[in-house]
């Protein structure tokens, strides 16, 4: 039977000051200033004062980046618009981690006390002897200090709440919101499959690299009845996404697992998704973990994943641009995940090819429901891959 869950929210706890508050705005403004209005001017420069210069001797989209790329390397714009972006990225970070340290201590005793919340519906399963991997733990993904799963304290959370508090700064002043309370990739995840398979009901849905929740929770309410599972290599996000959700009151099943082999039995699952994951992890792990979909899907479950388009489908000069955090975030797989096909690597993988799939669809904050309704069904062109307001995905059913 399930207790009752009277627990102060995690997200709530870290207050921060006025002058933190006045940061955080500025850094997130600024960020959409170089994401939105001085990316679009750096465009204009580079098609009217650099592209001319440039001799492409060949079709190969990748063979144009790089040119692209060795050019621009060499222009004032690029190096100060790179400079800025990097440099905003680490402030986004460090913007919150005041008022995370102050409240360690209280943010680690509310993760406690949902540890010791008994209920069969929701749970926390850690594994301290999992050995993270190289390409998580030698390097600090996204420049957040301490990655996902550095441990400072006994029982900490402190990276979950960097990373909880970081990315509101990170996005904020980006989203638009043409539908109040809507948005994000789950919503929009759960809200397609709503509207294209309306007899799909899963019972049981699996979030890899789930980090601290947030693109998992959202399904409880398109799919009520299904169990939620989450797994993640880091300890941290999991403790912090756990007391989370125990506060919300949405059950969820969390485990300290690496995606590449799971503890779970064949056929497990009905649907399976991830949000940008597997541009984080080698091109040999994405094989494997892909197999391992394949293997915890039940028979006509779903798999969908968000990401970043491949290099094929958009043009040399976007390559450039979005490659950019491959080079300078620590997301070293970055440009080769994308130089992967996922229609052949789900093929490869055991999925059949006439039931993979590659989707645009726009976020379904960013239009009405009407809109959206019509993109799902594909009325008119699919969306642009873009910032917040459209998505990039790819899955298949089994």
């Amino acid at each position: 039977m399930q207790e009752k869950r009277s627990l102060l929210s995690i997200d709530a706890i870290p207050r921060e000051t006025h002058d933190e508050a006045s940061r955080q705005k500025y850094v997130s403004f600024l960020r959409k200033f170089i994401m939105s209005d001085l990316s679009s001017e750096m465009k204009d420069f580079y098609f009217k004062d650099v592209s001319k210069a440039i001799v492409y001797d060949d079709a190969n989209k990748q063979s144009q980046t790089v040119k692209i790329r060795r050019a621009m390397e060499k222009t004032l714009f690029y190096k100060v618009w790179s400079s800025l972006r990097f440099n905003a990225q680490e402030m986004t970070w460090s913007s919150v981690q005041n008022q995370v340290e102050r409240s360690l201590p209280d943010l680690v005793k509310v993760s406690k006390d949902a540890a010791k919340i008994k209920t069969d519906k929701a749970s926390l399963s850690l594994d301290p002897n999992l050995e993270v991997p190289k390409y998580v733990s030698k390097l600090d993904i996204h420049q957040m200090p301490g990655c996902f799963h550095t441990e400072y304290v006994s029982g900490d959370v402190a990276v979950g709440a960097v990373y909880a508090h970081g990315t509101k700064v990170f996005g904020g002043a980006m989203k638009k919101s043409a539908n109040p309370g809507k948005g994000g990739v789950a919503d929009t995840i759960s809200n397609y499959l709503k509207i294209k398979y309306p007899n799909f009901k899963p019972k049981r849905i699996l979030d890899i690299g789930c980090t601290i929740g947030s693109n998992l929770l959202p399904y409880k309410k398109v799919f009520p009845e299904a169990e939620l599972y989450g797994i993640d290599v880091g300890a941290p996000v999991l403790r912090y996404g756990h007391a989370r959700a125990v506060s919300m009151n949405i059950p969820v099943h969390f485990s300290q697992q690496n995606a590449e082999k799971t503890n779970f039995s064949d056929g497990f699952f009905d649907l399976i998704v991830s949000s940008f994951f597997f541009h984080e992890i080698p091109t040999k792990s994405s094989k494997l973990v892909v197999r391992e979909i394949y293997r915890l899907l039940s028979s006509k479950g779903i798999t969908v994943h968000m990401e970043l388009p491949s290099v094929h489908e958009v043009d040399p000069y976007y390559n450039f641009y979005i490659d950019w955090d491959a080079y300078h975030n620590n997301e070293p797989h970055y440009a080769s995940f994308r130089k992967q096909n996922p229609i052949e690597l789900l093929v490869n993988s055991g999925f059949k090819e006439e039931n993979s799939y590659i989707l645009h669809l726009p976020d379904r904050g960013g239009v009405s429901d009407h809109d959206f309704s019509k993109a799902v069904k594909g009325d008119g062109s699919p969306p642009k891959h873009g910032n917040y307001s459209s998505y990039y995905f790819f899955g298949a059913l089994k």
